[in-house]
């Protein structure tokens, strides 16, 4: 064992994390039956019930307007009849409603996101719930070939304490676990020339990212004819990794990408494994599949982080769409597949002669034009998608042009692009390739 190894876990004992002993759980857990996973789901699955119906005033009133009681539901068949949760409906009754009565306030940290759309969302969250998370992340790091102590470079937004001392103290914990942490906020080309020699000097073995992030770092390589050797594994997460982004990371950093699934309310959910398989984590939630009522052809993914007692989170749709759920891999790993995730089910746009679809179709459109460093499209009326685009190297107007010809037959609509130097990310330091405003 290593020295940075021996300091993980010397770390996590120190400040009480439990994450190095979740992270035990979980490995054991690969080694069970399909069977076995499904059956402690369930067991789980029954214990949250129970605690949600004894302790959170909104599950109580909803379990006695649909007439059950916990110890009704004995099967995943049973459970789906509950009705769905969604972040309107949080909103509507406010995150108190939703407070597990058996928690001190002084136990919940109140977690704010962007949402999809920008609006704000609050949830709580309890200290167990983000160590569990934690153990999420190193077992798909795990997949990835990563182990604690490994160096890993984040690509990530700003969540540093504003307390100096905090600030202090996380950085130490970080230099001391082998993370080194890159501000996404600001990637002009000067930082990232400083964060070319900031990675010679780390030497990281692994990466963490936003696949947008990394993308725009892989082109800025790229175009300054630099490599960075000694990768093994770039991780991607918090947004939809498309084809080309893969690709290009795969060739920049001779490394293998790792797609990695979740979101602030429910994480992981779920992670690829060396084969390349989006493994769901369900002995750590209970996934399941809606069909999508906009019409798209897909399903809502709602999931139920089978952790989250603080405030739990029963049957929520996270948000997202996906194909279905297999068992489609020969890795040997007794976690059930996720097929066809297309990301945002807000970025579904309507078009005039009633067709839907989804902002993915539109993505597609733009993969193999080269010459393109980020583009966005966005939808305000119907019958018009306007298109903003950052030239980059090699940049063809006759690619994009052929491009808008091509969007125009295909979809009846009109094409406006602009040519900008600059696309915002959300408040989360998150990219949106595709956005539609008509009420998704």
């Amino acid at each position: 064992m290593s020295w940075r190894a021996t300091t993980v876990r010397l770390t996590c004992w120190i400040s009480g994390h439990s994450r190095y002993r979740f992270d035990q759980q979980l490995q054991a857990n690969e080694g069970l039956t399909l069977e076995a996973i499904e059956q402690m789901q369930l067991d789980k699955l029954k214990g949250l019930l129970g605690h949600a119906y004894a302790t959170v005033p909104y599950y109580r009133e909803l379990f006695e307007q649909q007439k059950i009681r916990p110890q009704d539901i004995r099967s995943l068949k049973d459970y789906s009849a509950l009705p769905i949760l969604t972040k309107a409906i949080v909103r509507k009754y406010g995150i108190e409603a939703f407070r597990s009565t058996s928690f001190l306030p002084s136990q919940l940290v109140e977690v704010a996101t962007s949402g999809s759309t920008g609006e704000p969302f609050r949830f709580l969250r309890q200290r167990e719930y983000e160590e569990w998370r934690m153990a999420g992340w190193w077992r798909a790091w795990r997949w990835g070939g990563w182990t604690p102590g490994n160096k890993i470079a984040w690509l990530w937004r700003e969540y540093w304490p504003q307390n100096r001392i905090k600030q202090l103290e996380k950085q130490l914990n970080w230099w001391l676990t082998g993370r080194q942490w890159f501000n996404v906020f600001d990637m002009s080309e000067a930082t990232m020339d400083r964060w070319i020699d900031e990675f010679r000097q780390f030497k990281p073995s692994f990466v963490h990212a936003y696949p947008s992030a990394i993308m725009r770092f892989s082109s800025h390589l790229d175009a300054r004819r630099v490599t960075l050797d000694g990768v093994k594994a770039v991780f991607t997460s918090g947004e939809m990794l498309l084809p080309n982004q893969r690709n290009l990371i795969k060739q920049t950093f001779q490394a293998e990408v790792h797609d990695m699934y979740g979101s602030s309310e429910v994480y992981p959910i779920a992670a690829e494994c060396r084969q390349g398989a989006l493994h769901l984590s369900t002995d750590l939630i209970v996934p399941e599949l809606e069909k999508d009522p906009q019409g798209s052809g897909l399903k809502r993914i709602i999931a139920t982080p089978l952790q989250a007692y603080g405030m739990p989170f029963l049957r929520y749709e996270v948000g997202d769409l996906a194909s279905a759920i297999t068992h489609e891999c020969s890795c040997g790993l007794p976690f059930p597949v996720l097929e066809g995730l297309v990301g945002r089910a807000t970025d579904i746009f309507p078009l005039p002669n009633g067709r839907v679809v989804h902002g993915q179709i539109l993505i597609a459109y733009l993969n193999a034009v080269g010459g393109v460093e980020r583009f966005q499209f966005r939808q305000r009326q119907m019958d018009l998608l306007n298109l903003d685009i950052i030239k980059g190297a090699g940049f063809s107007s006759q690619a994009i042009e052929a491009v808008q010809k091509q969007i125009q037959q295909d979809l009846n609509v009109r094409v406006a692009i602009a040519y900008v130097t600059d696309i915002p990310l959300t408040s989360q330091g998150k990219f949106r390739y595709a956005v539609s405003e008509l009420g998704n």
